[in-house]
């Protein structure tokens, strides 16, 4: 079964073929070209010739057809694959599609709000009873209308940080299944890699200062900030009329005052955890760690990202806590935990005594009971202060560092069960060998732990995800390709009633961003590689004498796949027959130029390339061929003999021989040189190289 041709009604896309255009076709080289007539309310296929092109069998086993849809940019590519996509995108079309069905004559699916007729016999009206899916590489949020299950922009819910581990977990899922041995063994250039790697991020450390230094936020004079506990300190003694104050408390009270006067500003609390020994390593070029110890570099992070976030709003009811105290522990838990009681002590020092009274310190461990205490506290003002903000704010620093301290533990516990390889500064997950789930679950957990750091001033991250071989663009695109295609297999083979036999892929520029040598591998790796993805699905169909689904006498899916693209390098791959060209008239208006004469299948890509179709205007960029109108404006004007070196350097670094040549010339005959002279003993001698080269070749 293949979509041959489509057929769109008069005036249903006006803003692409304009305002009343008549009825297009869209033959997409099938067996035969298709003409059709229209009315007020009847549409009637009154023409098949046969296309002298058309080979059955051409693409392999279980692709029906590739075709495509060129022009240039804006031209309406996008907005007819989505004419054809789904109903379920609202650019959808009723359109009416003419299927070939070998040994069954044709099929019509017609969704227009008009008849249908024909001469032809054996033509069977059918419903829609196969699986379109929309493509598209690009992260556009217009795209999420499409309700692609495969487009990339689905997976893009929020920062572009949880898209890239969203993907890594897509990617690992593709490269763990053992079909990918199967694509390998057809395709050896499908990009793979084995290993995931897992390091703490080496910020720099104005990463974290740069915050408070740009905006001498939290960077006060030292007296303010003392002026700050003081008056916070003071109303605290006017308001416990009753509260009894020993030498003690003063002694105290006075010795964080002195402290405080002593200390650097507040940006240095990020020095003094970097100074502490276990931390502390010499860069000339400013990193927060060297690298070599995964746990130590994640604990310093974590603290300083910490530090970042020690910033609170003075109400009064807070206190403060010594830091040397903080830096005298001796683990990172212990530390931590010191951490939360400066948070906590900052919001409501009262309350925060009751916890460390009733539960006999501040740990992470209690986190429910000293959110319990919290939320029994029956107070909704202190000293005219609204206490409920500030209940929730530390109730959520609670919920921050319990998972700070619950993801550290976790880490700590693959690392020793030796679910993650530890290699010095980084952590090794095999893709083949490990325990994928663990590895999802990895992910989703520190996606979790990002999210409850979304409050600081800036991107927040710990880790880097990096896999074990560096891939370029088009490889990376590639996989994003397949890994979400197999997503959508994955999720569907488990639904019988999703399971069809013929899936048509719609593709929007799917090599974009490629490197030229990717683009022209494109369409040579999905021929050869989806029918084995896909071949997870197990074909269905509904048996109406049971109402049940069960298999049909194919063995895997049929495929068929439209791709729209503006790239020579791709077309080269495909039959001219099977490309629909888009172009624009005098009025600017789309039309389908079937006159259009273009060798595309094997044809050689600079001759492509030069064809004004694709390239108005030659092969040369339009800042080199403005360099060269330059130059030939002064060479023509003999007076002008200012400039003259730029001028030769300048066609010394032409690399078109002719066009070197030539101006070479222009300008020995402006000049009495002999550029030109210099030029040719150089192209010769870089012929002779050449041509030795070829005999060396040649040798038996």
């Amino acid at each position: 079964m293949r979509l041959a041709a489509i057929y769109i009604p008069q005036n249903n896309l006006p803003h692409i073929f304009g305002r009343g255009h008549q009825g297009q076709v869209l033959n997409l080289g099938g067996k035969y070209i298709y003409g059709f007539s229209e009315d007020s309310s009847l549409i009637s296929l009154i023409q098949t010739t046969p296309n002298s092109k058309f080979i059955e069998g051409f693409w392999g086993n279980d692709i029906s057809m590739i075709s495509a849809i060129v022009g240039r940019n804006g031209i309406g590519k996008t907005t007819l694959l989505r004419a054809i996509n789904h109903p379920g995108d609202y650019i959808h079309q009723k359109l009416l599609y003419i299927y070939e069905v070998p040994d069954s004559g044709l099929h019509i699916l017609n969704e227009t709000e008009k008849d249908f007729s024909t001469v032809l016999a054996n033509v069977k009206t059918i419903n829609r009873t196969f699986e379109v899916q929309y493509y598209s590489p690009v992260l556009d949020e217009d795209l999420v209308s499409t309700l692609s299950s495969i487009a990339l922009v689905r997976y893009h819910t929020g920062t572009l940080e949880e898209y890239y581990y969203d993907s890594i977990v897509r990617n690992i899922f593709l490269l763990n299944d053992p079909i990918i041995e199967t694509i390998k063994s057809v395709y050896n250039d499908f990009p793979t890699y084995d290993k995931y790697l897992i390091r703490a991020k080496n910020h720099r450390r104005q990463h974290f200062k740069r915050p408070y230094i740009e905006s001498n936020f939290a960077n006060p004079n030292r007296g303010d900030v003392l002026k700050n506990y003081l008056v916070g300190d003071l109303s605290r003694l006017e308001r416990d009329e009753e509260q009894t104050y020993t030498k003690s408390d003063f002694i105290n009270l006075y010795r964080q005052s002195i402290s405080m006067l002593e200390s650097e500003s507040f940006t240095e609390l990020f020095t003094k955890i970097w100074d502490l020994e276990e931390y502390k390593f010499a860069s000339d070029k400013g990193y927060l760690h060297n690298g070599e110890n995964f746990v130590k570099n994640f604990e310093v992070t974590v603290l300083s990202y910490f530090i970042l976030g020690a910033v609170f709003p003075q109400t009064g009811l807070g206190g403060s806590v010594d830091f040397e105290d903080i830096l005298n522990a001796t683990t990172f838990d212990v530390r931590l935990n010191m951490f939360l009681e400066m948070y906590l002590i900052s919001e409501d020092e009262v309350l925060c005594d009751k916890i460390k009274a009733d539960l006999g310190g501040i740990n992470v461990s209690n986190k429910n009971s000293m959110i319990a205490i919290i939320e029994n506290d029956k107070f909704s003002k202190l000293s005219g202060v609204d206490t409920k903000p500030i209940r929730t704010r530390m109730k959520r620093d609670i919920e921050r560092f319990s998972l700070t301290m619950d993801f550290y533990n976790y880490l700590l516990n693959l690392i020793n069960n030796g679910d993650l390889l530890s290699n010095g500064g980084v952590l090794e997950f095999n893709i083949k060998e490990g325990n994928i789930r663990l590895y999802f679950e990895l992910i989703g957990r520190y996606k979790e732990l990002l999210n409850l750091f979304q409050f600081l001033p800036v991107t927040v991250s710990i880790l880097e995800f990096l896999p074990n071989k560096k891939l370029s663009t088009g490889e990376k695109s590639l996989i994003d390709f397949y890994a979400s295609l197999n997503d959508y297999i994955e999720r569907s083979k488990t639904s019988k009633h999703l399971n069809y036999e013929y899936y048509l892929l719609l593709l929007d520029e799917p090599e974009l961003g490629y490197h030229p040598l990717w683009k022209k591998k494109f369409i040579k790796a999905i021929v050869e590689t989806l029918p084995i993805l896909f071949s997870k699905i197990n074909p269905m169909k509904l048996d109406n004498s049971t109402n049940k689904y069960i298999r049909t006498e194919k063995e895997n899916p049929e495929l068929q796949i439209i791709f729209s693209t503006h790239d020579p390098l791709t077309l080269s791959d495909i039959p001219n027959d099977k490309i629909i060209f888009l172009d624009k008239n005098q009025n600017e208006e789309t039309h389908i130029d079937r006159d259009a004469v273009i060798n595309t299948f094997a044809a050689n890509i600079t001759d492509l390339l030069a064809d004004s179709f694709f390239i108005d205007d030659g092969l040369i960029g339009d800042f080199a061929k403005d360099k060269i109108q330059q130059t030939i404006k002064w060479l023509q004007n003999k007076d002008i003999k200012e400039q003259a070196e730029f001028y030769k350097k300048l066609i010394k670094v032409i690399d078109e021989p002719i066009i070197q040549r030539k101006l070479a010339e222009m300008y020995d005959d402006k000049m009495s040189e002999n550029v030109a002279l210099s030029i040719i003993e150089r192209q010769i001698k870089e012929l002779q190289v050449l041509k030795k080269n070829l005999e060396k070749d040649d040798t038996p």
